[in-house]
């Protein structure tokens, strides 16, 4: 699995999605190909500041995304993440990682 995040983020950032990641590669196995996260919480494009590219984007892949975000803040006390997910291949994603 590709991961991407830029190298300005603050620690609390970081530490946010890689919780994210964490809990993601355990719910969503060989599914998940790669997350790109934006460099703060506040740098939105779409509303969303961390892109999570799937295989498949069924209806409960991208609620497993939604509930593993709730949990990555809760679990590391800190808020901020707002996910989009999209099957590989939609925005240009060659599947190259």
């Amino acid at each position: 699995m590709g991961y991407l995040l830029e190298a300005r983020a603050s620690d609390s950032w970081l530490r946010l999605v890689r919780k994210f990641e964490e809990i993601l590669r355990d719910r969503l196995g060989d599914n998940l190909v790669r997350i790109i996260a934006r460099s703060s919480p506040d740098d939105l494009v779409y509303e969303s500041n961390v892109l999570v590219v799937v295989r498949r984007a069924d209806l409960s892949t991208v609620r497993e995304v939604s509930r593993a975000a709730l949990d990555a803040m809760e679990q590391t006390g800190l808020e901020g993440i707002s996910p989009m997910t999209v099957r590989e291949g939609e925005l240009g994603e060659s599947g190259q990682g």
